[in-house]
């Protein structure tokens, strides 16, 4: 489990950022490696118009087989209907399927329009 206080201060500082991008704009998140910032950036592209951008993005080397392994798993479980209450995101969606190396950039895609209650687990 990650403590809340290391997903505080990623979490807030994207918010303070958010509010200033416009649309089309491009934010770069470093040490991705860290279970924090990897927490930050599932939930961003979880409830946020965000999106991975793959031009700006560095190319990714091979992946290993335990990597690829966990994405098939992940794959085949998340087809399990009634799965996301029961397993967790990062069993049904491994990190190596993001293709993401120590830096992330994401693009936003539009203005969140979101009802205030929306909420999806990361």
């Amino acid at each position: 489990m990650i403590p809340l206080t290391s997903l505080i201060l990623p979490l807030l500082e994207f918010v303070l950022i958010d509010k200033k991008l416009e649309v089309g704009g491009v934010v770069a998140l470093h040490d991705t490696w860290m279970p924090s910032m990897r927490a930050a950036l599932r939930f961003i592209l979880g409830n946020r118009a965000y999106a991975i951008c793959r031009d700006c993005s560095p190319k990714e080397t091979r992946l290993s087989l335990r990597d690829r392994c966990k994405q098939i798993g992940g794959a085949c479980l998340a087809k399990i209907p009634g799965v996301k209450r029961f397993l967790n995101s990062s069993v049904l969606r491994p990190w190596s399927t993001f293709w993401i190396g120590n830096l992330a950039f994401l693009q936003k895609l539009s203005e969140d329009r979101r009802d205030w209650r929306f909420h999806q687990r990361f």
